[in-house]
């Protein structure tokens, strides 16, 4: 089960120290792709004795690897050290409408293997519990450390509950427990939209960024808010749920319970809708954006509808939230650049905007199943680093 004893956060006595220094020196290595004892003790203000007494252990162990010399500035040369990302492993799930994807992830973390399930839309949890399950012991994999899944909609992070999908129905699951009961190792859920964005802090857009908002835009419409570093989940989970703020509030039904909402005016199969009033016949996503079957001005000018209401929630955003930066993902047969101009104008024009000097940056990445699932791992091996359960491995080796 979750482990909330992050070792930064707590305080007291001799082990705990010891903890902390050795938090710090497996830190300074994941970080660095070679490091040396003598860098990382400077790095981390350690001495260098108390850096080699914890890094000799952890060497011995094949958690971390040394992988020759480095540049000597005088005298014998340095040995350099690397984190041995093969050491460990995580699966990362990610769970769609209509379609589960279950990957095997290194420490890196990087994608090793990968499976594809479809299931039918609308599927009830007990239906689906099975096919989750069977699909993750088809795994063979030893020193298997977490699993993490990331789903849409409202996640409880301290129960690891679903509390609510509305694309899925579902509402109330405990993932968390049902796995552990399974599996007996660390669980974590997570918003999907917060994977990405933990994909983007690490990989992408966000990187060199401590404060962005990430926001999709395809089957529904959600964001994912980072500040000073750290995932923004709100007090119950629902921060960026910004799919369903109300635009019209006598508008259109939401499968969600209320009128008017924002992803009800932006998604995919609104998109198609507009389409096929205008040309008065039926056409598949396909054959609008992959073959090229409708005319790009139809095309191009219901996109300029949607868009409107996409600016509208940048707008909300940056008003909102004042980020850095807002990372848009999109799928990639969305024109970006049409889309950015159209955004750029609206947001220029905003008397707020205007008045406050802001220069929030928009940037737009394209929406693809690995940033979410690279996002979750990464999520994952944070928490096995940082909640010390790589280093209950090793504590009957460090001594005192």
């Amino acid at each position: 089960m979750k482990d909330n004893s992050n070792i930064k956060n707590r305080t007291g006595n001799k082990d705990l120290i010891k903890d902390i220094n050795i938090y710090h020196c497996i830190n300074a290595i994941r970080s660095h792709q070679l490091i040396s004892r003598a860098e990382i003790s400077k790095e981390i203000k350690l001495a260098q004795s108390t850096v080699t007494k914890i890094i000799n252990p952890l060497v011995q162990s094949g958690l971390i690897l040394e992988v020759g010399d480095g540049t000597s500035t005088g005298g014998r040369k340095p040995i350099n050290l690397r984190f041995n990302n093969d050491y460990g492993f995580t699966i990362s799930v990610k769970i769609e409408a209509s379609r589960l994807i279950v990957a095997l992830c290194n420490l890196a973390p990087a994608i090793l293997s990968t499976t594809v399930i479809d299931f039918p839309l609308g599927i009830r949890y007990e239906d689906f519990k099975p096919l989750l399950l069977d699909a993750i012991r088809e795994i063979d994999k030893e020193r298997v450390y977490a699993i993490g899944i990331t789903i849409s909609g409202i996640v409880d992070d301290d129960s690891g509950r679903l509390v609510s999908s509305t694309l899925l129905g579902w509402s109330d699951i405990h993932l968390r427990d049902d796995l552990f009961d399974e599996f007996g190792i660390n669980i974590y859920i997570e918003n999907d939209v917060n994977a990405f964005a933990m994909y983007q802090f690490n990989s992408e857009f966000g990187r060199n960024h401590n404060s962005f908002i990430c926001m999709t835009v395809g089957e529904g419409v959600g964001s994912g808010i980072v500040i000073d570093g750290k995932l923004y989940r709100g007090e119950f989970g629902g921060a960026g749920e910004i799919g369903h703020q109300i635009l019209f509030p006598e508008g259109k039904q939401c499968y969600c319970g209320q009128k008017g909402c924002l992803e009800m005016y932006v998604n995919e199969d609104e998109v198609l809708h507009r389409i096929q009033r205008k040309i008065g016949k039926s056409v598949t996503y396909n054959q609008v954006f992959r073959e090229n079957e409708v005319d790009k001005s139809i095309v191009d000018e219901t996109m300029l509808e949607v868009y409107n209401y996409v600016g509208i929630a940048v707008i909300n955003l940056i008003m909102q939230m004042n980020p850095q930066r807002i990372i848009i993902g999109v799928k990639k047969e969305v024109d970006t650049e049409l889309l950015e101009s159209y955004l750029r104008d609206t947001i220029h024009e905003n008397w707020f905007y205007k008045k406050a000097k802001m220069e929030t940056e928009i940037c737009f990445t394209v929406l693809v199943n690995e940033k979410f699932v690279i996002g979750m791992a990464q999520i994952v091996t944070n928490e096995i680093v940082n909640n010390s359960i790589l280093l209950g491995e090793f504590n009957s080796v460090f001594g005192d």
